[in-house]
């Protein structure tokens, strides 16, 4: 149950890092010249980008859990003082593995939303697909 809590609790945290970022001009970020602009009228494009982003978006909380739950196994291996030799490289092993998914994650996340917006995506669509990721709903 804390591992829940602790997700949902770095949501709101997240949406305001993301949210300035949706709003802001394309030039003030330095982007480049919009190479392909997007149908607003398809419904194959809005879902496209949507799917896109919400699997980037995805692919980022189930790094964060990841990363939750081996710095939950590292605090508990060092409470304990169990873990030794080969299981005590295997934790921190699997704590390093897990902060560089999600390092690598996060970056994709914002090399989608980056093409997105050069694309001309509407930050609706953009809001619909961070939106859908909400750990809490999944089964």
């Amino acid at each position: 149950m804390k591992l829940l809590e602790r997700v949902l609790l770095c949501l709101p945290l997240l949406s305001l890092l993301v949210a300035p970022l949706l709003w802001s001009a394309p030039e003030a970020r330095g982007a480049g010249a919009v190479t392909q602009r997007v149908d607003l009228t398809s419904a194959s494009d809005r879902a496209a980008w949507v799917g896109r982003i919400r699997s980037a978006q995805q692919a980022v909380d189930e790094a964060r859990v990841r990363q939750d739950q081996a710095a939950i196994d590292y605090s508990r291996a060092r409470a304990k003082r169990k873990a030794r030799g080969e299981a005590k490289r295997e934790v921190i092993q699997e704590r390093q593995q897990s902060s560089g998914e999600l390092e690598d994650a996060e970056r994709h996340l914002d090399e989608t939303l980056g093409a997105a917006r050069s694309a001309g995506v509407p930050p609706g669509w953009i809001r619909e697909g961070l939106g859908g990721s909400d750990p809490a709903n999944r089964n």
